[in-house]
């Protein structure tokens, strides 16, 4: 995909329900709510990742 020929310097801000500049506050917040949510998606993928090695670890240990 290409880049836009221009910068885009709007964004839609859902707590006011209205267009704003990316300097309003709320352009921040929502990118710190974006960044948390990416962060804490990622620390659950790791976990499930390391529960599932010790289910495959405990299956191939036991004698069946």
């Amino acid at each position: 995909m290409a880049p836009y020929a221009q910068p885009i310097l709007f964004f839609f801000c859902r707590p006011c329900g209205d267009y704003h500049e990316k300097t309003h506050p709320h352009y921040a917040a929502q990118k710190a709510r974006a960044a948390e949510r990416v962060k804490a998606k990622a620390a659950k993928a790791r976990k499930t990742k390391k529960q599932d090695q010790r289910k495959r670890d405990e299956a191939a240990g036991s004698p069946a």
